[in-house]
C-alpha cells in the first residue's frame, strides 16, 4: 500500500507549496510521504512459510 502511495505521488505530479519560495513535489515529496507512512502504519504480522501456507 505504501509503494503504491508513493507511486502516485511520484509519477501524478503532486506537490505541496510550503511558502512562496518552497515547494515539495515529485519524489521529494513521495519520499517524504513514504517515509511518514512507514513511522505512522503499524507493522505487518510477520508471515512463516512459503506463500501456498504448506
Amino acid at each position: 500500500m505504501i509503494a503504491s502511495v508513493i507511486l502516485v505521488l511520484g509519477i501524478g505530479g503532486a506537490f505541496v507549496q510550503l511558502s512562496e519560495t518552497v515547494s515539495l513535489s515529485g519524489m521529494a515529496l513521495s519520499a517524504i510521504v513514504g517515509i511518514l507512512l512507514n513511522l505512522i502504519l503499524p507493522d505487518r504480522e510477520k508471515i512463516s512459510g512459503d506463500i501456498f501456507g504448506k
